[in-house]
C-alpha cells in the first residue's frame, strides 16, 4: 500500500516552472517589440538593429496589432473569409513564406477550431 502512494505523488514530473504563464510572457514580448518598433525609423531598420530579417520581425508587429500595410490587411481579410494559404497565395501572387508572414501568430486551440469549422 506504500509502494502504491509513492508511486501516485511520484506520477508525472512537477513543473520546473510552476508560475510559468505562456500567454503572459508572450504579451509582455509583444508590449515591449510594439514600444521599441514605435520608437524605431522603419521596420527595415529595426530588423537590422535586432539582426533579423524583416519578415521575421513583421509577424510578432502585426500580430501586436502594431504594423499593417494594405498587404497584410488583404492576406488576413482573405484568411479570415476562411481561404487557405494555396488559395491566398495564388490570389495575392505572394509566396507561402510571405503569406505566412503576414498572418498573425494563433494559438493551436484556435487552429484546431478553425479547422473544423473549415471542415463543416
Amino acid at each position: 500500500m506504500e509502494q502504491q502512494e509513492k508511486r501516485k505523488k511520484m506520477a508525472g514530473r512537477p513543473k520546473k516552472k510552476p508560475d510559468y504563464d505562456e500567454k503572459q510572457q508572450l504579451d509582455a514580448f509583444l508590449e515591449e517589440l510594439t514600444a521599441a518598433y514605435q520608437e524605431a525609423d522603419s521596420l527595415r531598420t529595426m530588423a537590422a538593429e535586432l539582426d533579423i530579417t524583416p519578415l521575421k520581425l513583421r509577424k510578432p508587429l502585426i500580430t501586436a496589432g502594431a504594423f499593417s500595410s494594405e498587404t497584410s490587411t488583404e492576406v488576413c481579410r482573405l484568411r479570415e473569409e476562411g481561404k487557405s494559404v494555396p488559395e491566398i497565395m495564388d490570389i495575392t501572387g505572394l509566396s507561402r513564406a510571405s503569406v505566412h508572414s503576414y498572418l498573425p501568430y494563433i494559438s493551436r486551440k484556435k487552429q484546431l477550431k478553425r479547422l473544423r469549422q473549415q471542415q463543416n
